[in-house]
């Protein structure tokens, strides 16, 4: 994520899951009153989806935002369920970069089958629950840019589901040189 999330709002809840993704936020400058959630603590993924499923219930008069890998997302996925079900309109955005790409990173061989993980049509799941939930994919910043002022407006009646992707590497400046220091020392 290598610019500000530009439909980020005063008062939003933004989940970050753990890996890559907690890298792309730490420069951001959030907007006043937001606030972003992350479990780097025990480094437990999947953790972000049934997070955010969470908030929307606790602070319906609130947005808030996902934003998850697609490796983490497999382990918790149903939780989107439970997000139609109760009428939670959150903002999902779902990177599909193939895998586990934090890991890939920090192995001596990256692209070691088990960082790989099953490929799924992301952008169909909502459907899958037969909730009310508008579905796109983004395969370049154009597309992603437009997706999400799409979503800025689909996200007031439902729930909103973007499936972004990436190549298995993509990721920001920041965790390279945090994950070749750490292995320096290592």
């Amino acid at each position: 994520m290598a610019k500000n999330l530009v439909i980020l709002k005063e008062n939003d809840i933004i989940f970050s899951e753990t890996g890559l993704i907690e890298f792309g936020f730490a420069p951001m400058k959030l907007p006043r009153n937001s606030h972003i959630y992350n479990q780097v603590l025990w480094g437990s993924i999947g953790w972000a989806t049934p997070a955010s499923f969470g908030a929307g219930i606790a602070a319906k008069n609130k947005r808030v935002i996902l934003v998850t890998g697609d490796g983490s997302h497999q382990l918790t996925a149903q939780e989107v369920s439970s997000m139609m079900r109760y009428g939670i309109h959150p903002i999902i955005i779902v990177i599909n970069n193939s895998g586990y790409s934090i890991e890939r990173a920090m192995c001596k061989n990256p692209m070691d089958v088990f960082n790989d993980i099953s490929s799924w049509d992301y952008s169909k799941l909502p459907l899958v629950f037969k909730g009310n939930a508008w579905t796109v994919k983004a395969k370049t910043n154009k597309e992603f840019d437009e997706a999400l002022k799409h979503a800025e407006y689909e996200q007031k009646e439902r729930l909103c589901y973007i499936e972004l992707f990436t190549d298995k590497m993509d990721m920001p400046k920041i965790t390279k040189k945090f994950i070749s220091n750490s292995l320096a020392k290592v």
